[in-house]
């Protein structure tokens, strides 16, 4: 006898793998923080990217990470694109393991141009592979590109 499967007992599809990306300024955040209990996820990595090259002064005064022209510009410094590289095969790998969701953490100087820049193009990347990304600027607002008042924490934005 043939049955067919009760309508409720019906299998979802898998949950893409989820990624909370987060960025913070050195300068006004200590490297302790508590980002696991923060977001209440495991924080896989807090890369430091205040090494790389600062954009040139008219970048810094007019535009954040969130514009083409300065991930653009970001992007040209061989040391970023090394640390990029590494953070994306931490994230794949952390997938492969079944971690289920996952954070990383980038920061630089300000938190307003390479860490932004970091994190909205491995967002965009991510999403594009069916990953569930998650953004959270932390110190957008403070830097001098940001414009937000001091103490904005920032955009939150699911891709």
């Amino acid at each position: 006898m043939f049955a067919f499967p009760h309508p409720g007992l019906r299998r979802r599809p898998p949950r893409p793998p989820r990624l909370l990306l987060f960025t913070y300024a050195s300068a006004h955040t200590p490297h302790h923080a508590p980002f696991s209990a923060h977001f209440r996820l495991p924080v896989l990595s807090l890369l430091d990217v205040s090494q790389c090259r600062v954009p040139p002064r008219h970048i810094c005064a007019t535009m954040t990470g969130l514009d083409a022209e300065c991930r653009r510009y970001v992007f040209q410094c061989p040391q970023i694109r090394a640390i990029y590289d590494a953070g994306r095969r931490m994230v794949e790998a952390a997938a492969g393991r079944g971690g289920g969701a996952v954070a990383l953490g980038v920061s630089c100087g300000s938190g307003t141009h390479r860490s932004v820049s970091f994190v909205e193009r491995m967002a965009r990347e991510m999403t594009a592979r069916g990953w569930e990304v998650r953004v959270v600027h932390l110190d957008i607002g403070r830097g001098r590109g940001g414009g937000g008042r001091r103490g904005d924490r920032g955009p939150r934005r699911y891709y």
